[in-house]
């Protein structure tokens, strides 16, 4: 069944259905101030920067998938500076 059927067909009354325009405009207003409060995430990116000293790879591209604001970007750049760096973050649709 294509994704346009189910949606039609899913109870609009749901109490778990996300209003994907809501969601987006929450994620936005929050931005701003996520790298302030992302401490369990800052302390993670840099256990992961300490442990790539220990790869003897030269990357030609490294993917950082669903990587929030970015903020690890800017370690992986110097680290690997011959390498072509792209985040990614999940989109709501």
């Amino acid at each position: 069944m294509p994704a346009d059927d189910r949606q039609r067909r899913e109870p609009l009354n749901d109490p778990l259905r996300l209003d994907p325009k809501s969601v987006r405009r929450t994620f936005e207003r929050a931005a701003a101030t996520y790298d302030s409060a992302a401490v369990l995430q800052h302390e993670i990116g840099q256990r992961m920067a300490e442990r790539l000293a220990l790869v003897k790879l030269e990357p030609v591209a490294i993917l950082d998938a669903g990587c929030g604001t970015g903020d690890a970007l800017a370690e992986l750049r110097t680290r690997f500076p011959a390498a072509f760096v792209v985040g990614s973050i999940s989109r709501w649709r």
